[in-house]
């Protein structure tokens, strides 16, 4: 069955979308309601639909509407935020290389360019993660980067295990069994 677009279904559904509006993942427990999980989830990707066809009347939910994933789980209806990738790169990859290129014509075996990575995007990344670790290569961290990252990993549910290297930056969510290995402010280096 084809989604509707009319803009007063997405009206009556604007109440249960409070929290989606506000960015922030969600979810419906229909267990004993008259309404499905399915008929559920399926109105609330009905309303998303509706918001994209008419952006101007429902900004806030066509704001979103292309990063929400909405599933269902048993009675409950979950909707998270992740399908784009809203991370501030540092640089793309064809800049990137074009600028190597450039400095490998000028000037022969010119190192690499380090990457530079801000809190925020590195926080972005490690939400939008598909496993259960981030390399971050040609990252090395400053003292200071590594003090505002250790900061941040620390309150993360659960804890983010920094990995310096060499060459990159691994963040792993919090293991037992590499206790010891992560990076802690009493291993910062004299700069």
């Amino acid at each position: 069955m084809p989604y509707s677009t009319n803009p007063d279904r997405l009206v009556q559904l604007l109440p249960y979308m409070a929290h989606l509006i506000q960015r922030r993942d969600c979810f419906w427990n229909l267990e004993g309601r008259k309404v499905t999980a399915q008929v559920f989830a399926y109105r609330i990707r009905e309303a998303l639909t509706i918001a994209r066809l008419h952006p101007d009347k429902f900004p806030q939910v066509a704001a979103i509407a292309d990063d929400v994933v909405v599933e269902v789980d048993n009675h409950c209806v979950l909707a998270k935020f992740g399908k784009v990738l809203n991370a501030p790169l540092p640089q793309s990859i064809a800049d990137y290389a074009a600028q190597q290129a450039q400095f490998a014509s000028e000037r022969p075996f010119v190192a690499p360019m380090q990457i530079r990575y801000t809190l925020e995007t590195v926080s972005a990344l490690w939400a939008k993660r598909q496993g259960s670790s981030v390399n971050l290569p040609a990252y090395i961290p400053t003292n200071d980067e590594l003090l505002r990252l250790y900061d941040w990993a620390s309150v993360q549910e659960p804890p983010v295990m920094l990995m310096p290297s060499d060459a990159a930056l691994t963040l792993v969510a919090h293991d037992d069994e590499l206790e010891g290995m992560n990076w802690t402010p009493d291993e910062m280096e004299d700069s």
